[in-house]
């Protein structure tokens, strides 16, 4: 059957293998090379803090786990027996035939059944490591994923905006001379200089952004966080088809938590359960005595009695079992509210597509015919300036629409792309 997970797991080896390429190339990366989304993703998730702080999370469960389940470690006991304290042989060691000195190996023995239930708990709070570092390396890949889209968006709307500042400059220098030449007005050239710094003022506030949204980036990247941005991928297809999406929505990193969590619980409810069955224990030892009497050796048994479990182990079954059924319910809350979102993220994705498609395809071409008609007839001496302003704001707004709903489809995509838990090997 069809998995999800083991669909991407190829690109997954081929991101990791990336990741280790660019540390391994070093600084040269930001002088050299465009960084492509998948490199970004990649450089993120290989120097991490949070990627290594899961690790170390991981290696203490499993350092922890190797000694589930094991035997107790024996006792060594010694000790004195029978040692007179009244009578003429009073404190005397060596008078009295009962008096030894007694040495002692002793061994308990937990049930099977709560040795067994130890070394379950052990493997689920391992996987509840694991599993939150695949939650980890999915918020991960997501976070740098819409840095990178936002800042390759923020570049290319300072882009756009220096490449139109000509045409407002144009129009003042027009404005100016018109009113010098009789054909224009004083409140003319006052509107097209009005115009040009109010998108000067634009150009000011998108060079900002871009410069946020490099910060942004080299939070997770560090220097090679201001490499030059590569071209991006087709946000307009899915890398997986919707129903795919929706129908493995349990394979989702949160949700993967919330089973491995379960899990743990249930070895939780087995351990409390395992209590009612009694433990034992064995003792060895050998008692010395003077010359004049025999040593002797003796053989012990310990079973413990659980005869209370209404009040002891029950009560304690009781609440592992509601702790388990308390996950089991916030799990399914988990499940419905990311499969809500999943959906929320696929219209929002159509949503941005079909506007970018009448966007492009009808509004932009209409607005550049404007400015053409509109700039004609002001040169033909028909047609007023503030017609040709006003076309050329509206195409400038159109323009930096588009760019927003662009960002709008990568950051969706982003969302959709990183759904399932990478694989689990560093």
């Amino acid at each position: 059957m069809f998995s999800l997970t083991l669909a991407r797991n190829t690109k997954l080896r081929s991101i990791l293998f990336l990741g280790a390429s660019i540390l391994l190339a070093g600084p040269a990366l930001s002088e050299q090379s465009e960084l492509t989304l998948d490199a970004a993703v990649a450089l993120a998730l290989a120097q991490a803090p949070e990627m290594a702080a899961q690790h170390s999370a991981i290696e203490m469960t499993d350092a922890l786990a190797v000694s589930a389940g094991r035997l107790p470690d024996p006792e060594l006991r010694f000790a004195l027996d029978d040692v007179p304290v009244t009578g003429p042989d009073a404190y005397s060691l060596t008078r009295d035939s009962f008096t030894m000195r007694r040495f002692a190996v002793t061994q308990s023995f937990p049930s099977a059944a709560k040795r067994s239930a130890e070394k379950s708990l052990a493997r689920s709070v391992l996987g509840v490591a694991q599993a939150g570092l695949a939650r980890q390396r999915v918020q991960i890949a997501q976070s740098v994923a819409q840095a990178w889209v936002d800042r390759q968006s923020a570049e290319a709307a300072l882009t756009q905006l220096q490449e139109l500042t000509s045409q407002f400059a144009l129009q003042e220098t027009l404005s100016r001379a018109a009113m010098v030449a009789g054909r224009g007005s004083a409140a003319d050239a006052l509107s097209a200089r009005a115009a040009r710094a109010a998108f000067e003022d634009r150009v000011f506030a998108a060079s900002a952004n871009v410069q946020r949204a490099a910060i942004a980036l080299s939070r997770w990247l560090g220097e090679a966080g201001n490499a030059a941005l590569a071209a991006a991928p087709n946000f307009t297809e899915l890398p997986v088809a919707a129903a795919t999406l929706l129908d493995h929505a349990h394979e989702h990193a949160m949700i993967a938590v919330y089973d491995s969590k379960i899990a743990a619980a249930q070895s939780d409810v087995q351990l409390a359960r395992a209590a009612k069955r009694p433990d034992w224990s064995a003792e060895l030892a050998y008692g010395h005595r003077t010359a004049a009497f025999s040593d002797m050796v003796s053989l012990e048994f310990r079973i413990g009695l659980p005869l209370f479990t209404k009040h002891r182990q029950d009560p304690q079954i009781r609440a592992k079992s509601a702790a388990l059924r308390l996950l089991e319910s916030e799990r399914e809350v988990e499940l419905r509210m990311h499969r809500a979102d999943l959906q929320s993220a696929l219209c929002d994705w159509r949503s941005a597509r079909l506007r970018l498609t009448l966007l492009e395809g009808d509004r932009l071409p209409v607005a550049k015919s404007r400015i053409d008609v509109a700039f004609s007839a002001y040169r033909s001496g028909n047609g007023p300036l503030r017609s040709v302003l006003d076309a050329l704001a509206d195409s400038v707004e159109l323009q930096l629409a588009d760019l927003a709903l662009k960002a709008q489809l990568g950051r969706d995509w982003t969302v959709l792309e990183y759904q399932t838990p990478a694989e689990q090997a560093p």
